[in-house]
Protein backbone atom coordinates (compact mmCIF):
# COMPACT_ATOMS: atom_id res chain seq x y z
CA UNK A 1 0.00 0.00 0.00
CA UNK A 2 1.03 3.28 -0.44
CA UNK A 3 1.63 5.42 2.94
CA UNK A 4 3.36 8.64 1.57
CA UNK A 5 3.92 10.21 -1.63
CA UNK A 6 6.35 13.52 -1.60
CA UNK A 7 6.83 15.55 -4.55
CA UNK A 8 8.66 18.48 -5.80
CA UNK A 9 9.16 20.82 -8.62
CA UNK A 10 6.55 18.79 -10.10
CA UNK A 11 3.66 20.55 -12.63
CA UNK A 12 1.62 22.73 -10.14
CA UNK A 13 3.63 20.70 -6.89
CA UNK A 14 6.24 23.12 -6.01
CA UNK A 15 6.82 20.81 -2.47
CA UNK A 16 3.85 18.45 -1.48
CA UNK A 17 3.75 15.87 0.94
CA UNK A 18 0.69 13.87 1.77
CA UNK A 19 -0.30 10.68 4.06
CA UNK A 20 -2.78 8.40 2.69
CA UNK A 21 -5.10 5.92 4.82
CA UNK A 22 -6.86 2.91 3.66
CA UNK A 23 -9.83 5.10 1.72
CA UNK A 24 -8.49 8.72 0.24
CA UNK A 25 -10.51 11.18 -1.78
CA UNK A 26 -8.74 13.69 -2.82
CA UNK A 27 -11.27 17.05 -3.45
CA UNK A 28 -10.62 20.22 -4.99
CA UNK A 29 -11.42 22.74 -7.21
CA UNK A 30 -10.63 22.16 -11.40
CA UNK A 31 -7.02 22.86 -11.62
CA UNK A 32 -6.03 22.49 -7.84
CA UNK A 33 -3.65 19.35 -8.77
CA UNK A 34 -5.34 17.04 -8.42
CA UNK A 35 -5.00 15.23 -11.53
CA UNK A 36 -1.21 16.33 -11.36
CA UNK A 37 -0.76 14.39 -8.33
CA UNK A 38 -2.07 10.86 -9.69
CA UNK A 39 0.23 11.47 -12.57
CA UNK A 40 3.13 11.74 -10.07
CA UNK A 41 2.47 7.87 -8.82
CA UNK A 42 1.27 6.81 -12.03
CA UNK A 43 4.61 7.93 -13.97
CA UNK A 44 6.25 6.44 -10.59
CA UNK A 45 4.40 3.17 -10.95
CA UNK A 46 4.98 2.55 -14.64
CA UNK A 47 8.74 3.17 -14.25
CA UNK A 48 9.47 1.06 -11.05
CA UNK A 49 7.59 -1.89 -13.43
CA UNK A 50 9.83 -1.46 -16.64
CA UNK A 51 8.57 0.90 -18.55
CA UNK A 52 9.22 3.20 -20.98
CA UNK A 53 9.89 6.67 -19.75
CA UNK A 54 8.29 8.66 -22.92
CA UNK A 55 5.18 5.82 -22.40
CA UNK A 56 5.78 6.21 -18.57
CA UNK A 57 4.72 10.02 -19.27
CA UNK A 58 2.86 10.38 -22.74
CA UNK A 59 -0.72 9.89 -21.34
CA UNK A 60 -0.45 13.19 -19.50
CA UNK A 61 2.40 15.34 -20.89
CA UNK A 62 3.60 16.27 -24.47
CA UNK A 63 7.12 17.16 -23.53
CA UNK A 64 8.86 16.36 -20.80
CA UNK A 65 9.54 20.13 -20.31
CA UNK A 66 6.02 19.98 -19.27
CA UNK A 67 6.42 18.23 -16.16
CA UNK A 68 8.53 20.41 -14.44
CA UNK A 69 6.68 23.51 -12.44
CA UNK A 70 6.51 26.54 -14.27
CA UNK A 71 7.79 28.96 -11.22
CA UNK A 72 10.90 27.07 -10.73
CA UNK A 73 13.90 27.67 -12.57
CA UNK A 74 15.46 24.34 -11.43
CA UNK A 75 15.51 21.63 -14.40
CA UNK A 76 15.08 19.24 -11.53
CA UNK A 77 12.19 17.40 -10.25
CA UNK A 78 11.47 14.86 -7.76
CA UNK A 79 8.86 12.24 -6.09
CA UNK A 80 9.80 9.81 -2.93
CA UNK A 81 7.32 6.65 -2.33
CA UNK A 82 6.88 5.01 1.16
CA UNK A 83 5.05 1.69 0.44
CA UNK A 84 4.17 -0.79 2.26
CA UNK A 85 2.92 -4.85 2.48
CA UNK A 86 1.09 -7.20 4.66
CA UNK A 87 3.85 -8.44 6.15
CA UNK A 88 5.22 -5.33 7.14
CA UNK A 89 7.86 -4.63 4.49
CA UNK A 90 8.22 -1.29 4.46
CA UNK A 91 10.09 1.08 1.33
CA UNK A 92 11.24 4.08 0.78
CA UNK A 93 11.89 4.27 -3.11
CA UNK A 94 13.67 8.23 -4.00
CA UNK A 95 14.13 9.75 -7.30
CA UNK A 96 15.23 12.82 -8.82
CA UNK A 97 14.65 13.28 -12.43
CA UNK A 98 15.93 16.11 -14.64
CA UNK A 99 15.68 17.67 -18.19
CA UNK A 100 18.79 16.87 -20.30
CA UNK A 101 20.18 17.40 -23.65
CA UNK A 102 23.47 15.19 -24.68
CA UNK A 103 24.39 18.39 -27.10
CA UNK A 104 22.74 21.75 -28.27
CA UNK A 105 20.90 20.03 -31.29
CA UNK A 106 19.14 17.71 -29.41
CA UNK A 107 15.77 18.12 -27.90
CA UNK A 108 16.02 17.83 -23.87
CA UNK A 109 14.72 14.57 -22.51
CA UNK A 110 13.87 13.00 -18.95
CA UNK A 111 16.67 11.01 -17.55
CA UNK A 112 17.16 9.69 -13.84
CA UNK A 113 19.92 11.67 -11.84
CA UNK A 114 19.25 10.08 -8.91
CA UNK A 115 17.44 7.11 -7.27
CA UNK A 116 17.57 5.66 -3.80
CA UNK A 117 15.63 2.46 -2.15
CA UNK A 118 15.49 2.11 1.39
CA UNK A 119 14.19 -0.75 3.34
CA UNK A 120 12.35 0.30 6.74
CA UNK A 121 12.41 -1.65 9.72
CA UNK A 122 11.24 -0.67 13.12
CA UNK A 123 13.78 -2.32 14.58
CA UNK A 124 16.56 -1.79 12.62
CA UNK A 125 15.63 2.10 11.61
CA UNK A 126 16.72 2.19 7.55
CA UNK A 127 18.84 0.07 5.85
CA UNK A 128 19.97 1.14 2.37
CA UNK A 129 19.13 -1.25 -0.06
CA UNK A 130 21.11 0.97 -3.53
CA UNK A 131 21.82 4.60 -4.42
CA UNK A 132 21.65 5.51 -7.92
CA UNK A 133 23.96 8.20 -8.92
CA UNK A 134 23.79 9.11 -12.29
CA UNK A 135 24.49 5.28 -13.97
CA UNK A 136 26.29 4.33 -11.05
CA UNK A 137 24.30 2.02 -8.41
CA UNK A 138 26.50 1.93 -5.09
CA UNK A 139 25.10 0.03 -1.97
CA UNK A 140 25.35 0.40 1.75
CA UNK A 141 28.62 0.49 2.13
CA UNK A 142 29.51 2.76 -1.00
CA UNK A 143 30.85 -0.43 -3.26
CA UNK A 144 29.86 -0.35 -6.58
CA UNK A 145 27.26 -2.52 -8.17
CA UNK A 146 27.97 -3.91 -11.02
CA UNK A 147 24.23 -2.82 -12.73
CA UNK A 148 24.62 -1.58 -16.28
CA UNK A 149 21.61 1.14 -16.21
CA UNK A 150 20.06 3.17 -18.84
CA UNK A 151 19.33 7.01 -18.43
CA UNK A 152 16.19 6.74 -19.34
CA UNK A 153 15.50 3.59 -16.87
CA UNK A 154 14.93 3.55 -12.31
CA UNK A 155 17.37 0.43 -11.27
CA UNK A 156 15.10 -0.68 -9.54
CA UNK A 157 13.06 -2.58 -12.61
CA UNK A 158 15.94 -4.60 -13.08
CA UNK A 159 17.77 -4.53 -10.07
CA UNK A 160 17.64 -8.65 -8.98
CA UNK A 161 17.78 -8.22 -5.41
CA UNK A 162 14.98 -9.96 -2.70
CA UNK A 163 14.13 -6.34 -1.75
CA UNK A 164 14.26 -4.66 -5.12
CA UNK A 165 11.81 -7.10 -5.89
CA UNK A 166 10.03 -6.57 -2.60
CA UNK A 167 9.63 -3.14 -2.91
CA UNK A 168 8.94 -3.53 -7.15
CA UNK A 169 5.68 -6.16 -6.19
CA UNK A 170 4.38 -3.61 -4.28
CA UNK A 171 4.49 -0.82 -6.79
CA UNK A 172 2.92 -3.64 -9.45
CA UNK A 173 0.26 -4.10 -7.21
CA UNK A 174 -1.16 -0.27 -7.67
CA UNK A 175 -4.06 -0.20 -10.10
CA UNK A 176 -4.01 3.16 -11.82
CA UNK A 177 -7.34 3.51 -14.40
CA UNK A 178 -7.53 6.53 -16.55
CA UNK A 179 -11.01 7.69 -18.02
CA UNK A 180 -9.98 6.38 -21.49
CA UNK A 181 -9.19 2.79 -19.80
CA UNK A 182 -12.51 2.50 -18.04
CA UNK A 183 -14.41 3.87 -21.00
CA UNK A 184 -12.83 1.07 -23.60
CA UNK A 185 -15.72 -0.64 -24.91
CA UNK A 186 -14.26 -3.83 -26.18
CA UNK A 187 -16.67 -6.96 -27.10
CA UNK A 188 -13.35 -8.69 -28.02
CA UNK A 189 -11.17 -9.34 -25.00
CA UNK A 190 -8.39 -11.65 -23.52
CA UNK A 191 -7.81 -12.59 -19.98
CA UNK A 192 -4.83 -9.50 -19.81
CA UNK A 193 -7.25 -7.07 -21.21
CA UNK A 194 -7.64 -3.67 -18.70
CA UNK A 195 -10.81 -2.72 -20.21
CA UNK A 196 -14.36 -3.62 -18.18
CA UNK A 197 -14.74 -7.04 -20.62
CA UNK A 198 -10.64 -8.51 -19.48
CA UNK A 199 -12.17 -7.62 -15.86
CA UNK A 200 -15.31 -9.70 -16.24
CA UNK A 201 -13.16 -12.52 -17.57
CA UNK A 202 -10.88 -12.70 -15.14
CA UNK A 203 -13.80 -12.66 -11.96
CA UNK A 204 -15.37 -15.19 -13.74
CA UNK A 205 -12.31 -17.62 -14.58
CA UNK A 206 -10.23 -16.90 -11.36
CA UNK A 207 -12.30 -17.23 -8.32
CA UNK A 208 -16.38 -18.22 -8.97
CA UNK A 209 -17.11 -16.89 -5.24
CA UNK A 210 -15.65 -13.67 -6.00
CA UNK A 211 -17.75 -13.16 -9.12
CA UNK A 212 -21.14 -14.37 -7.53
CA UNK A 213 -20.21 -11.28 -4.91
CA UNK A 214 -19.69 -9.36 -7.80
CA UNK A 215 -23.02 -10.11 -9.35
CA UNK A 216 -24.86 -8.98 -6.10
CA UNK A 217 -23.78 -5.97 -5.61
CA UNK A 218 -24.19 -4.90 -9.61
CA UNK A 219 -28.04 -6.46 -9.17
CA UNK A 220 -27.92 -3.65 -6.50
CA UNK A 221 -26.04 -0.94 -8.30
CA UNK A 222 -28.17 -1.84 -11.52
CA UNK A 223 -31.36 -3.45 -10.96
CA UNK A 224 -31.85 -3.97 -14.74
CA UNK A 225 -28.46 -6.03 -15.16
CA UNK A 226 -29.30 -9.90 -14.97
CA UNK A 227 -25.69 -11.52 -16.12
CA UNK A 228 -22.72 -11.36 -19.10
CA UNK A 229 -22.04 -14.54 -21.44
CA UNK A 230 -18.76 -15.18 -22.20
CA UNK A 231 -17.89 -17.48 -25.52
CA UNK A 232 -14.58 -18.74 -26.73
CA UNK A 233 -14.53 -17.48 -30.54
CA UNK A 234 -13.87 -20.56 -32.46
CA UNK A 235 -10.47 -21.02 -34.13
CA UNK A 236 -11.48 -19.59 -37.55
CA UNK A 237 -12.34 -16.24 -35.64
CA UNK A 238 -9.27 -16.48 -33.42
CA UNK A 239 -7.19 -13.38 -34.15
CA UNK A 240 -3.92 -14.91 -32.51
CA UNK A 241 -3.89 -18.75 -32.20
CA UNK A 242 -2.06 -19.55 -29.29
CA UNK A 243 -2.28 -21.94 -26.69
CA UNK A 244 -1.14 -19.65 -23.26
CA UNK A 245 -4.68 -18.97 -21.38
CA UNK A 246 -4.22 -15.21 -21.32
CA UNK A 247 -4.26 -15.09 -25.42
CA UNK A 248 -7.43 -17.05 -25.62
CA UNK A 249 -10.29 -14.54 -26.61
CA UNK A 250 -13.53 -13.91 -25.65
CA UNK A 251 -16.87 -12.03 -26.94
CA UNK A 252 -18.40 -10.66 -24.08
CA UNK A 253 -22.33 -9.90 -24.17
CA UNK A 254 -24.60 -9.00 -21.63
CA UNK A 255 -27.81 -9.63 -20.47
CA UNK A 256 -30.94 -7.61 -18.89
CA UNK A 257 -34.04 -8.15 -17.11
CA UNK A 258 -37.13 -8.45 -19.49
CA UNK A 259 -35.08 -7.92 -22.58
CA UNK A 260 -34.51 -11.19 -24.85
CA UNK A 261 -31.36 -11.57 -26.79
CA UNK A 262 -27.86 -10.48 -25.65
CA UNK A 263 -25.78 -6.61 -25.81
CA UNK A 264 -22.64 -5.98 -26.34
CA UNK A 265 -20.95 -3.74 -24.43
CA UNK A 266 -21.45 -0.86 -27.12
CA UNK A 267 -25.11 -0.66 -26.42
CA UNK A 268 -24.67 -0.11 -22.24
CA UNK A 269 -24.86 3.29 -21.07
CA UNK A 270 -21.79 5.07 -20.12
CA UNK A 271 -23.02 5.13 -16.72
CA UNK A 272 -23.79 1.62 -16.59
CA UNK A 273 -20.49 0.72 -18.44
CA UNK A 274 -18.91 2.81 -15.74
CA UNK A 275 -20.34 1.08 -12.49
CA UNK A 276 -19.10 -1.75 -13.86
CA UNK A 277 -15.78 -0.97 -14.24
CA UNK A 278 -15.46 0.28 -10.64
CA UNK A 279 -17.25 -2.47 -9.03
CA UNK A 280 -15.15 -5.59 -11.18
CA UNK A 281 -11.87 -3.16 -10.80
CA UNK A 282 -11.85 -3.27 -6.68
CA UNK A 283 -13.22 -7.15 -6.55
CA UNK A 284 -10.49 -8.22 -9.37
CA UNK A 285 -7.37 -7.07 -7.17
CA UNK A 286 -5.83 -8.93 -4.70
CA UNK A 287 -5.14 -7.80 -1.03
CA UNK A 288 -3.21 -5.44 0.15
CA UNK A 289 -3.55 -3.58 -3.76
CA UNK A 290 -4.34 -0.35 -4.55
CA UNK A 291 -7.15 0.89 -6.74
CA UNK A 292 -7.13 4.40 -8.05
CA UNK A 293 -9.97 6.19 -9.82
CA UNK A 294 -9.64 9.85 -11.00
CA UNK A 295 -13.03 11.61 -10.93
CA UNK A 296 -15.07 8.69 -10.37
CA UNK A 297 -17.77 10.34 -10.27
CA UNK A 298 -17.95 10.94 -14.21
CA UNK A 299 -20.87 9.44 -15.71
CA UNK A 300 -22.40 8.10 -13.28
CA UNK A 301 -26.29 9.33 -11.91
CA UNK A 302 -25.83 11.65 -8.03
CA UNK A 303 -27.85 9.18 -6.38
CA UNK A 304 -25.63 5.78 -7.78
CA UNK A 305 -22.60 7.22 -7.38
CA UNK A 306 -23.32 7.37 -3.36
CA UNK A 307 -24.46 4.09 -3.84
CA UNK A 308 -21.11 2.65 -5.86
CA UNK A 309 -19.11 4.86 -2.89
CA UNK A 310 -20.38 3.09 -0.37
CA UNK A 311 -19.76 -0.73 -1.82
CA UNK A 312 -15.99 0.51 -2.24
CA UNK A 313 -15.47 1.55 1.12
CA UNK A 314 -17.38 -1.94 1.97
CA UNK A 315 -15.42 -3.98 -0.48
CA UNK A 316 -12.14 -2.65 0.46
CA UNK A 317 -12.77 -2.86 4.30
CA UNK A 318 -13.34 -7.09 3.79
CA UNK A 319 -10.12 -7.26 0.85
CA UNK A 320 -7.80 -5.27 2.18
CA UNK A 321 -7.41 -2.54 -0.60
CA UNK A 322 -6.46 0.74 -0.73
CA UNK A 323 -8.39 3.28 -2.38
CA UNK A 324 -7.53 6.47 -3.73
CA UNK A 325 -9.79 8.84 -6.05
CA UNK A 326 -10.41 12.51 -7.08
CA UNK A 327 -13.61 14.30 -6.93
CA UNK A 328 -16.00 16.77 -7.14
CA UNK A 329 -19.28 15.69 -6.77
CA UNK A 330 -21.12 17.67 -3.36
CA UNK A 331 -23.31 14.26 -2.95
CA UNK A 332 -19.69 12.17 -2.74
CA UNK A 333 -18.18 14.73 -0.85
CA UNK A 334 -20.99 15.02 1.99
CA UNK A 335 -21.20 10.87 1.99
CA UNK A 336 -17.52 11.14 3.06
CA UNK A 337 -15.89 10.74 6.33
CA UNK A 338 -14.08 13.99 6.83
CA UNK A 339 -10.74 11.40 8.02
CA UNK A 340 -11.08 9.56 4.44
CA UNK A 341 -10.56 13.37 2.63
CA UNK A 342 -7.56 15.18 1.36
CA UNK A 343 -8.57 19.01 0.17
CA UNK A 344 -6.04 20.14 -2.75
CA UNK A 345 -5.76 23.91 -2.67
CA UNK A 346 -3.45 25.55 -5.64
CA UNK A 347 -2.12 29.22 -4.73
CA UNK A 348 0.50 31.06 -7.03
CA UNK A 349 3.14 32.17 -4.85
CA UNK A 350 3.23 28.72 -3.43
CA UNK A 351 1.71 26.02 -5.91
CA UNK A 352 -0.36 23.25 -5.19
CA UNK A 353 -0.84 22.21 -1.16
CA UNK A 354 -2.77 18.90 0.01
CA UNK A 355 -3.87 18.77 3.56
CA UNK A 356 -5.26 15.66 4.63
CA UNK A 357 -8.14 16.59 7.33
CA UNK A 358 -7.65 13.60 9.58
CA UNK A 359 -4.02 16.11 10.17
CA UNK A 360 -5.91 19.23 10.26
CA UNK A 361 -5.91 21.43 13.66
CA UNK A 362 -9.64 21.78 12.39
CA UNK A 363 -11.00 17.77 12.41
CA UNK A 364 -12.80 18.43 15.63
CA UNK A 365 -15.00 21.90 14.44
CA UNK A 366 -15.66 19.71 11.24
CA UNK A 367 -16.96 17.00 13.62
CA UNK A 368 -18.46 19.30 15.40
CA UNK A 369 -20.38 20.75 12.65
CA UNK A 370 -21.48 17.85 11.35
CA UNK A 371 -23.19 16.83 14.27
CA UNK A 372 -24.93 19.92 14.30
CA UNK A 373 -26.60 19.17 10.75
CA UNK A 374 -23.75 20.58 8.55
CA UNK A 375 -22.41 19.46 5.48
CA UNK A 376 -18.14 18.48 4.28
CA UNK A 377 -18.94 20.63 1.38
CA UNK A 378 -19.47 23.67 3.87
CA UNK A 379 -16.06 23.46 5.37
CA UNK A 380 -14.31 22.63 2.02
CA UNK A 381 -16.48 25.76 0.10
CA UNK A 382 -15.13 27.71 2.95
CA UNK A 383 -11.36 27.13 2.54
CA UNK A 384 -11.79 27.78 -0.90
Amino acid sequence: MLEKLTIKNFKSIQNAEVCFGRFNAIVGLNAAGKTNLLSALSLLRNLVIGRDMEKSYGQFSLLPRELLNRSASSNQFSISAVVSHADEQRYMLEIVFELSSLDEETLPRLVIDFEKLTKISGEKGQEIIYERRKGKLFNSEGKQIPLDVEQTRLAISLYVDANARAARNIFGQMFITDNSMIDMRESIVTQKSTSLGGLLIRLKNDNKETFEQFQKVVHKLVPSFSSFVDNDLSEDDLKEVANSESLREYIVLFKENNLSGNLSIKALSTGDVRTLYVIAAIFSLSPYSVLVLEEIENGIHPKRIVDVMDHLDTISRSKNIQVICTTHSPKVINALRPVDVVFATKKDEGGTTFVSLKDSSSITQIQAMLNEGGELTDYINSGI
